[in-house]
């Protein structure tokens, strides 16, 4: 009786049309010649809800409701058969990549616009769109967890023997990732392959949360920051090059020697004396480098000294691998001579 019930309400509300009726292109998608008694088999595992008298035109009735139970897959199934019905579920006890759907016998009696849902019930379950029948999540293979699903519809104009084009329901939260294998304290950027992976390339973050960036970078936004500030007490400082970064150096009452970074383009800092009489002494690194106040070298070599006044400053910027500019100074600054 139920499957009478079930079988008068499937030719209620999916009229035979013109060319072919339900049994031939229903659910199952089966041919002519055979598919009468599957199409019974599928109607056979529905489920009614509510009451057929509204259909019949008794509007005291209840519009009722033709669902079917999800059909589990066979365990370590790499195609299953999804002539049984429309909604699926996993039941994969290892890895199992699924490469496919068939009919039983390969794609012979799907036709187009053929529907499935697939609910993840294990995590054991990978659905392969990079390199088989299945299209979709943008070509990368999709490992689903307990509880997601997917929807596929069945079509030929996407391949010539046909591909099941899928949509997963994910939605994924990136949590405390680990890079396998990667370099400490680099940068991480997505590959071609859409794997997360560590980029010497870009460049390297430090300990103390500076940026060196070995490659150029552009933004049409706004980087906005403060400067670093060296406050130096010590007789000597040889400076490395990341302190010749935008760095100001200040001092109070001391005098100072500082030995610049060797000049590489780009390279810049600035002194300021805060208070004292202390003079400061800046070297270049070593015989080649020079230094050029107001455009005149004071040889190769030579470092310059600052007046013994507070609030002297002087600013100096790299324009290649051997020399050194003012691009701004108060008081009156000295070749020093070589130190």
């Amino acid at each position: 009786m139920k499957t009478m019930t079930a079988l008068l309400l499937l030719l209620l509300v999916c009229p035979f049309s013109a060319r072919a009726g339900p049994l031939d292109s229903g659910p199952l998608g089966g041919s002519a010649g055979g598919s009468v008694q599957a199409a019974a088999d599928y109607i056979a595992s529905l489920n009614l809800y509510g009451d057929i008298t509204a259909v019949l035109g008794d509007t005291s009735g209840t519009v009722p409701i033709l669902y079917q139970n999800p059909v589990a897959f066979s365990d370590a199934d790499t195609t299953p058969d999804v002539s049984a019905g429309q909604v699926f579920i996993t039941a994969n006890t290892g890895a199992t990549t699924i490469t496919d759907f068939d009919d039983g016998t390969n794609h012979a009696g799907l036709q187009d616009g053929r529907e499935l849902v697939v609910i993840c019930n294990d995590t054991n379950t990978i659905f392969d769109f990079s390199a088989s029948q299945l299209t979709g999540h943008g070509g990368v293979d999709w490992t689903c967890a307990d509880g997601e699903s997917v929807r596929f519809i069945y079509s030929t104009d996407v391949d010539g023997d046909g591909q099941w084009v899928g949509t997963v329901s994910a939605v994924h939260q990136l949590n405390n990732i680990t890079i396998s294998a990667g370099t400490a304290s680099t940068i991480a950027t997505w590959d071609a392959a859409g794997e997360l992976v560590s980029n010497t390339a870009l460049g390297d973050l430090n300990a103390d949360g500076t940026l060196n960036v070995a490659s150029s970078w552009a933004t049409s936004g706004t980087i906005s920051g403060a400067i670093a500030i060296v406050n130096t007490t010590a007789a000597t400082l040889a400076m490395t090059a990341a302190q010749c970064r935008g760095t100001l150096h200040t001092t109070d009452d001391d005098a100072i020697d500082y030995t610049l970074p060797g000049a590489a383009a780009g390279l810049n800092c600035c002194w300021h004396i805060l208070g004292g009489t202390g003079v400061i002494t800046i070297d270049p690194v070593d015989g080649t480098d020079t230094i050029y106040l107001d455009g005149v070298s004071v040889g190769a070599g030579d470092a310059i000294d600052s007046p013994a006044a507070a609030g002297a400053f002087i600013c100096l910027f790299a324009t290649d691998a051997t020399n050194w500019y003012t691009m701004g100074r108060s008081g009156t600054w000295v070749d020093g001579g070589v130190d």
